[in-house]
C-alpha cells in the first residue's frame, strides 16, 4: 500500500475546491479581529527624551579653577546607569506619586500600606525607562488617559532631574554649613583677639605694627607709656595668632562662595530635555487596517492547515479500505 502525498498542485486544487469554506473562515476571523480591536481597552503612550549632562560641569573646581578640554558636556554610560537606576528608587516613585494626581484618579490613598503596594506595582507597569546608542534617555508612560500619560511622563523627568541634581548639591550644601560654622567660630575669635589688642594698645602706648609675621613690617621707634616689656610680647603673640586666623577666614570665605554657587533650584540643570512628552493621538498597539489584515492572513492559513489535513485523511481511509 502506497502512502498517499500532495504535491503543489494538489494542494492549490484542494484549496480551490474548499474556497468558499476558507472565505467564510477568513471572514470569521476578520470580523473576530475587528470585535478585538474595538472592545479592547485604547492606551495611550507618552514619551519624553532627555540627555544628561556631565555633573562635574557644575562642580567647584571646574567652575572656579577652568573647563579642561577634555571634559565633555554630556554625561559618560556610567552616569546613564545611575539615572536609570534612580527611575526606580522609591523615593522618585513616591514622589512622582503624591506630587500627582494618579493615586487620586484611581481612587487610592497613599496611607494604606496596600494601597502603596498596589500604586506602585501599577505605575512600575506602566513606566518604561530605556537608553539609546546615543546616551539618550527615553521615558515612556501608557495609560488610558493621553493627557495623563503625557503628564507622568514629564512629572517623571522632573522628579529624576530635581532628586539627581539634590545629591550632588546635599553633598555641597553639607560642606558650605561645615564652612560656615567654622567662619562663624573663627570670627568670633577674631573679634575676642581684635578686642584685646585694642585695650593692650591704649594701656601700653604700643600703636605700631609689630607683629614678626608681617613681611611689610618696618623698624620703627615704639613709644610706650611705661614698661613695655610684657605688653609687648603678648600682642606679638596675638597679633600672630590673629593674622593666621584672618588668612584662614579669607579662604573659608572664598570656599563659601564656591560650594553655595550653583545649588538653587533653577540654576545648572543636569538633564537636558530634547523632546517633553505630548499628548498622544494614536492609541498603543496596532490600528484598525493592520488588525483586520492580520485576522485575515491568521483565518486564512488556519482555514488551509484544517482543508489540507482534513483531505489528507480522508485520502488514507480511502485507501486503506
Amino acid at each position: 500500500m502506497s502512502t498517499p502525498h500532495f504535491d503543489l498542485v494538489d494542494i492549490v486544487q484542494t484549496i480551490r475546491k474548499r474556497f468558499k469554506f476558507v472565505l467564510i473562515v477568513t471572514c470569521i476571523a476578520a470580523v473576530i479581529g475587528l470585535i478585538f480591536h474595538f472592545s479592547r481597552k485604547r492606551e495611550f503612550t507618552a514619551k519624553a527624551q532627555f540627555f544628561v549632562s556631565n555633573p562635574l560641569m557644575s562642580d567647584r573646581n571646574t567652575l572656579y579653577g577652568g573647563v579642561d578640554s577634555r571634559m565633555d558636556y554630556f554625561g559618560d554610560e556610567d552616569d546613564v546607569d545611575r539615572v536609570l537606576a534612580l527611575a526606580e528608587a522609591d523615593t522618585v516613585i513616591m514622589r512622582v506619586l503624591s506630587e500627582t494626581d494618579y493615586a487620586h484618579e484611581h481612587d487610592k490613598d497613599l496611607i494604606d500600606a496596600k494601597n502603596i503596594h498596589d500604586m506602585k506595582e501599577m505605575y512600575m507597569s506602566h513606566m518604561n525607562i530605556k537608553r539609546t546608542a546615543y546616551t539618550l534617555v527615553e521615558v515612556e508612560f501608557t495609560d488610558k488617559d493621553a493627557q495623563r500619560a503625557a503628564k507622568m511622563a514629564n512629572a517623571i523627568v522632573r522628579v529624576m532631574e530635581e532628586s539627581y541634581r539634590a545629591f550632588y548639591n546635599t553633598r555641597r550644601t553639607n560642606i558650605y554649613n561645615s564652612l560656615k560654622a567654622k567662619y562663624a567660630q573663627q570670627d568670633s575669635a577674631v573679634t575676642v583677639l581684635t578686642d584685646t589688642l585694642a585695650k593692650i594698645r591704649d594701656r601700653s602706648g604700643i600703636y605700631e605694627l609689630i607683629s614678626p609675621n608681617r613681611v611689610n613690617m618696618v623698624t620703627a621707634s615704639i613709644n610706650a607709656k611705661g614698661a613695655i616689656g610684657m605688653d609687648l610680647e603678648v600682642l606679638q603673640n596675638i597679633e600672630a595668632i590673629k593674622d593666621q586666623l584672618v588668612i584662614d577666614q579669607t579662604r573659608i570665605s572664598s570656599l563659601l562662595q564656591q560650594y553655595s554657587t550653583g545649588t538653587g533650584k533653577m540654576e545648572l540643570e543636569l538633564f537636558q530635555v530634547i523632546s517633553k512628552a505630548r499628548q498622544p493621538i494614536v492609541p498603543k498597539g496596532p490600528g484598525g487596517a493592520l488588525t483586520l489584515i492580520m485576522s485575515c492572513l491568521i483565518g486564512f492559513f488556519f482555514a488551509c492547515m484544517y482543508v489540507l489535513i482534513a483531505t489528507y485523511y480522508k485520502v488514507i481511509v480511502a485507501v486503506e479500505r
